[in-house]
């Protein structure tokens, strides 16, 4: 089979590829620019089935909603990036605002 055919048969949509994760798995949300958007709606639909799933990553530039504070049960975030309070922007439960 050439490479391109077997590729074919794994491209699917967002909602099932995040079909796979279970509570309590750890994840890894590729950095910067690459962030997958769609991934992560998918994923944050899926809420209200998991709990205590590990989202982690170096530093996004995009969606993080995953670390809203109404997903604290199901997503927990972990970004290896520091910085000062007041250079923080995202929407984890300790971020300044």
């Amino acid at each position: 089979m050439h490479w391109s055919e077997s590729f074919r048969r794994k491209v699917t949509t967002a909602e099932n590829a995040v079909k796979v994760i279970k509570s309590g798995d750890h994840l890894w949300v590729h950095a910067g620019c690459n962030n997958p958007e769609e991934l992560i709606r998918a994923m944050t639909r899926r809420a209200g089935e998991l709990q205590g799933v590990e989202v982690a990553h170096l530093l996004t530039f995009g969606a993080a909603d995953y670390a809203a504070p109404q997903y604290a049960g199901s997503f927990r975030h972990r970004a290896s990036t520091r910085a000062a309070p007041t250079s923080c922007r995202c929407t984890c439960p300790r971020s300044p605002g």
